[in-house]
């Protein structure tokens, strides 16, 4: 998960130094990596954004499935861009976004949240 995150990052970075294309994409981009960071304000600290330094992860099964509905509605927003105006750097982004977003939207589909502690993350 960290080496996802770290990727993500940089793709981002990547992003931002040879931006040529799409108007939909690095807003949406930076509001799924907004919301991550306010359902994660743990990760939200190691990042240095001190926002949510009060708070905790909620994990109650109301939140665990609004988490899910908006992963699906991100992922069904980053479908309807058309990747063909895209640079490759964004297209690159772009699928990065997607597969971690499907991957949480797994995770929450096959119960993984009743998992917390894994050979891979003991968190």
């Amino acid at each position: 998960m960290k080496k996802l995150c770290c990727l993500l990052v940089l793709s981002l970075f990547s992003y931002i130094c040879f931006a040529t294309g799409s108007d939909k994409l690095q807003p949406l981009l930076d509001e799924i990596w907004q919301y991550k960071l306010s359902i994660s304000p743990i990760q939200a600290t190691r990042q240095g954004i001190h926002d949510f330094d009060d708070k905790l992860a909620d994990i109650s099964p109301k939140a665990l499935a609004k988490q899910d509905s908006q992963f699906r509605e991100f992922l069904k927003k980053l479908s309807h861009i058309d990747k063909a105006v895209l640079n490759r750097v964004e297209q690159i982004s772009l699928l990065i976004q997607q597969r971690q977003l499907q991957n949480y939207i797994d995770q929450y589909h096959f119960n993984a949240h009743y998992m917390p502690l894994t050979s891979e993350s003991g968190s």
